[in-house]
């Protein structure tokens, strides 16, 4: 069956502040997205990485894919968490493998619960330990700066292990940023719980085509 990958809003507008969409194209092929999600990425106002975002739909990086199902219901989170887990929850009991980005912390806690074989989910900070991986990026820690002076909330123990997952140092990275305020390990973030690294691609496929069989679920 098809591997999925699909985003909900915050990878999205977080990876296009930083210039990392095209990230997402050499990394999955394609990222599908609910019709929730795609109106909380466009807005009607003209926010500085809609520009970014409107060119990945049209060179087919993100694509929206049909929301045919009305349950499960996912109360306490936001639509667009609500119905990227629906989604992902339903094609995976169709026998599809579902990969979910996410980073809202209530998001990840239900993902958490539901996790199995053919459903997973990572963060924003996973995609970038996967773009240096391949090569597509030199520096998580210089990445992960960016991320947070474009205002993501990431907290110490989560940058300690995506760093250490790529042989970089978490000491060395913390003077990059001496004025901005770093969360106590273990604080809230949306990146916790805990730290989930994205697989590798299935049967030893290239990372372009290993994620992409789902076009016939996509609109």
């Amino acid at each position: 069956m098809a591997e999925i990958v699909l985003a909900d809003t915050s990878p999205v507008i977080y990876l296009a502040r930083i210039e990392g969409l095209p990230w997402l194209k050499e990394i999955f092929g394609y990222i599908a997205v609910t019709s929730v999600v795609r109106r909380e990425l466009l807005p009607p106002a003209d926010l500085p990485e809609k520009s970014a975002i409107e060119a990945a739909i049209v060179d087919g990086t993100l694509r929206e894919i049909a929301d045919e199902w009305a349950l499960p219901i996912y109360s306490g989170l936001g639509e667009g968490e609500d119905s990227t887990i629906r989604v992902a929850v339903n094609l995976s009991r169709r026998g599809h493998y579902c990969h979910v980005l996410v980073d809202d912390k209530q998001a990840r806690k239900v993902l958490q619960a539901l996790a199995s074989e053919k459903l997973d989910f990572a963060g924003t900070a996973a995609v970038v330990a996967r773009a240096k991986r391949l090569g597509l990026v030199d520096s998580v820690a210089a990445e992960l700066d960016k991320l947070r002076q474009a205002g993501f909330r990431l907290s110490d123990e989560v940058a300690r292990s995506v760093l250490e997952s790529v042989d970089e140092s978490f000491e060395a990275w913390l003077p990059l940023a001496p004025s901005k305020i770093r969360l106590r390990t273990g604080s809230a973030s949306p990146l916790t719980p805990p730290l989930h690294i994205l697989p590798s691609p299935r049967h030893n496929e290239s990372p372009q085509t290993a994620t992409i069989r789902g076009a016939d679920l996509i609109r």
